[in-house]
């Protein structure tokens, strides 16, 4: 009765261990995912930047929003 007592608490105890294994696995794979989307959000933010500098940078029409710009600027043909 004893030994199987001890020996169910070994296959819970492994158990957990294995469970606790592949808990840390997740979390590391998880923490890989979450820097390689903010590395990806940072190169996005990065390129918004760009876009909105160059989109003033390139018109007189300082103050204006894209969408004015654009209705300022559409081809003869609207």
């Amino acid at each position: 009765m004893e030994q199987q007592r001890l020996t169910e608490i070994e296959m819970a105890l492994s158990n957990q261990a294995k469970q606790i294994e592949d808990l840390s696995d997740i979390v590391y794979q998880q923490g890989k995912e979450i820097a390689r989307l903010n590395r990806q959000l940072e190169m996005t933010k990065q390129q918004l930047v760009d876009i909105e500098s160059g989109a003033k940078d390139a018109k007189s029409e300082i103050g204006l929003s894209g969408i004015e710009i654009a209705a300022l600027n559409k081809p003869p043909h609207y």
